[in-house]
């Protein structure tokens, strides 16, 4: 009786540790690791009319699709960044970012901008003439932008941190600057139209005597 008991005991010890192998099989086997949810900007070239979103790389992500008010526009991205072309001038957009696995299925949640992105830009630029010094003073002066409502004259000494100012007014083809220290100002004009902002020129520089 005591040799039934016991080899009972042993048929199942057995069995008990052949379910708990097979259940240590199959959590060995589920993957547990999810992607993060990747953290998307924008930086906006104006002047270019383009668009460069950044997002944040995903653990065991192969590639990335990107979409633009929920449709696909590239798809299998390497990297972690993508330049949207053609975007006009107050255009409202929202991107999405999606991480793929190797099985191309997505890792964690699908990644959004927290706010939509607005081009509040007019892609319009006037042509530099050029910068007249005098004395405490420089006089700038540029060509007519049919549609401008107004311009910006930007000036600074050091080519880094700028001053404005506004001119309103799209006949106005000149501006005087004054109050200005002697020594070296860069300039730069940009279109104003409706309170859309027009592209930048490259700068000019002049002697401020």
């Amino acid at each position: 009786m005591g040799k039934k008991i016991l080899k009972k005991m042993v048929v199942f010890v057995v069995a008990a540790a052949l379910v708990i192998s097979s259940g240590a099989c199959v959590f060995a086997g589920t993957s547990s690791q999810v992607g993060k949810t990747t953290s998307v900007t924008t930086n906006q070239v104006f002047s270019k009319r383009t668009c460069t979103v950044k997002w944040a790389k995903v653990k065991n992500a192969v590639s990335y699709n990107v979409y633009k008010n929920g449709k696909l526009v590239a798809k299998g991205i390497k990297g972690t960044s993508y330049t949207l072309k053609g975007i006009k001038a107050g255009a409202t957009f929202k991107i999405t970012i999606k991480a793929l696995a190797k099985n191309g299925k997505t890792l964690g949640k699908a990644s959004t901008t927290k706010a939509n992105t607005t081009t509040n830009r007019w892609m319009k630029t006037v042509k530099f003439k050029k910068v007249k010094r005098g004395k405490k003073k420089a006089t700038v002066y540029w060509t007519k932008v049919k549609g401008a409502t107004a311009y910006q004259v930007l000036y600074s000494k050091d080519g880094k941190t700028w001053k404005s100012r506004i001119v309103k007014g799209g006949s106005k083809t000149k501006v005087t600057i004054k109050k200005l220290s002697k020594g070296k100002w860069y300039f730069k004009i940009r279109p104003i139209k409706n309170g859309y902002l027009g592209c930048r020129t490259a700068s000019k520089t002049a002697k401020v005597k």
